[in-house]
């Protein structure tokens, strides 16, 4: 007796193995796609929280005296001892800041400020603010300058 597979109907095993390995193969291939838009997401989300950040500092310094914008020339806020201005506003005005960056980055996030007067032009100060912050063992930064 022979058995003719031409008028057999429904699919062979090979036929499923087949199926099943190509699905596996495109939702891996999705896993990946998707783990990468997640760390894209993660760290856009960081960026724009170091850049609020450092926006809001610049608006604390909004209402400090041109002439004592000096006074914030290399305030690290690792560092509040040895770089924090030593009028009781100032240090107030840094330890605000130093406050919300720990609060909303991370511990090991801090701020840096570099004040340089004269420039870009005689009788104007540039302020650049910077935020430093780590993710997944990589130091990222941002900052903003402002020129008055």
């Amino acid at each position: 007796m022979t058995v003719s597979m031409g008028n057999q109907k429904g699919l062979t095993l090979l036929e499923v193995l087949v199926a099943l390995s190509i699905l596996a193969l495109i939702m891996m291939g999705l896993m990946f796609v998707v783990g990468s838009s997640s760390k894209a997401i993660t760290m856009s989300k960081d960026r724009d929280r170091a850049t609020t950040l450092a926006s809001t500092f610049l608006e604390l310094l909004g209402t400090t005296a041109y002439d004592d914008l000096v006074e914030f020339n290399n305030v690290i806020t690792s560092d509040p001892v040895g770089t924090f201005p030593t009028n009781p506003q100032f240090f107030d005005i840094c330890e605000r800041w130093r406050n919300e960056i720990e609060t909303i980055l991370s511990q090991d996030a801090f701020g840096t400020v570099l004040v340089e007067t004269n420039t870009p032009v005689s009788g104007r100060t540039r302020v650049t603010v910077f935020v430093f912050w780590e993710r997944g063992g990589i130091q990222h930064s941002a900052n903003l300058v402002e020129v008055r």
